[in-house]
């Protein structure tokens, strides 16, 4: 009498071998806490189980918005170490796959945001409207930073953020 040994599937539509990622997303809406599919990206890092770095480049066209930064349901992500995103300007959405990333990714080294829009990223072109006013949001997206850093015990670098001493 033998036994028949179930072979484990492969996961359909995963990208077992996939290390580093980066993406370009253009958000257009007027309402900062609507749901733009921002957090769809959650789904795209669960497909990546062995991403180590991310490269997230946003320009979204909305309004001044905050959030409390809730934890979507994201699977654990024990390969990633760096992320990385442009544009980022605390907007609800924005925070919210910020807060998944830093909630799943247990090995997680760094995340870097940077307010600014970067213009290497997109097209050519003058992205100086783009970036007008990041005087008087960096300190807010600083605040969200330092509390979020602490909120998860991770690192959160703000690229343009003025050095302070404590």
């Amino acid at each position: 009498m033998f036994q028949l040994q179930k072979l484990p599937t492969r996961q359909q539509g995963m990208f077992l071998r996939l290390r580093h990622m980066t993406c370009k997303l253009i958000v257009n809406s007027n309402d900062p806490n609507a749901d733009n599919e921002v957090l769809q990206l959650a789904n795209c890092l669960d497909l990546a189980p062995r991403l180590e770095s991310f490269h997230l480049h946003m320009m979204c066209k909305m309004s001044s918005g905050w959030s409390r930064g809730e934890v979507a349901d994201m699977r654990r992500h024990d390969h990633l170490k760096t992320v990385f995103m442009s544009g980022f300007r605390c907007y609800k959405a924005q925070m919210e796959l910020a807060c998944c990333i830093l909630g799943n990714a247990s090995v997680l080294e760094q995340l870097i945001i940077e307010p600014r829009i970067r213009d290497t990223v997109w097209w050519s072109g003058d992205f100086s409207a783009w970036n007008t006013g990041l005087e008087e949001t960096l300190p807010w997206i600083c605040e969200w930073a330092q509390l979020t850093s602490k909120r998860f015990g991770k690192v959160i670098n703000v690229l343009g953020a003025p050095l302070h001493s404590e």
